[in-house]
């Protein structure tokens, strides 16, 4: 029933979206202390991606039985490992893009001495975990290309912080009252909901469903 579940998730994705409006009222972030929260999420997203590469291509099972479908469990691991050298190109060059325009160092350094940023980093990983479990334990990437996978994070990343920078622009540019800080949460808040449904939905369209051999005559 746990695994069935498809509310679970969407009630920790948008009550995890909603925890920097803590930080917001109750600790004074900036916009860069949202900037350099959701540049975490984009890490966490993509150190979950690589299980779903390992358990994708498993193909349909046919009597109980997975088939070969899928690619052996050295090319998943090698793609495992081509991803996480270009994701982590992506995120660190994200890293220093925040860095140099925002001038986001010091957060950086708050969230590795830990406290507030750190702990809603946890909260991330926390919602990010469960949904990924919730996915695997319905066979959701059962009928997954492990390529496919490998460049799935790409589109929702991109999309996310696209919304985000921009909006971080139009603060900094135009002065970042708590009004706005809000509007740009809610932003992403709905953005992120929007491709986790999405993805929920095309994981359903592509669902192959067990293939069952009629069982042979005796002569």
């Amino acid at each position: 029933m746990f695994g069935q579940s498809k509310t679970l998730p969407i009630i920790l994705l948008v009550a995890a979206n909603l925890v920097p409006l803590i930080g917001l009222f109750a600790f004074g972030w900036t916009v860069n202390s949202i900037l350099v929260v959701y540049w975490v999420e984009s890490v966490i997203i993509g150190i979950l991606n690589i299980p779903r590469i390992l358990a994708a291509g498993s193909g349909p099972k046919i009597n109980g039985v997975p088939s070969q479908h899928g690619k052996s469990l050295g090319g998943k691991i090698f793609l495992s490992l081509f991803f996480t050298v270009h994701f982590g190109g992506f995120c660190a060059a994200h890293a220093a893009f925040l860095g140099s325009l925002f001038e986001a160092g010091p957060e950086f350094a708050q969230l590795l001495s830990g406290g507030p940023l750190l702990w809603t980093a946890a909260v991330f990983l926390f919602s990010h975990s469960v949904s990924f479990v919730m996915r695997l334990s319905r066979g959701e990437f059962v009928s997954k290309n492990p390529q496919a996978q490998l460049f799935a994070p790409y589109g929702r990343v991109m999309i996310m912080h696209m919304t985000v920078l921009f909006g971080g622009f139009a603060m900094q540019s135009f002065g970042a009252p708590i009004a706005a800080l809000i509007l740009l949460i809610a932003l992403k808040t709905i953005v992120d909901l929007g491709a986790h449904l999405r993805e929920t939905r095309k994981a359903e369209e592509t669902a192959t469903p067990p293939i069952v051999l009629p069982a042979s005559s005796a002569p």
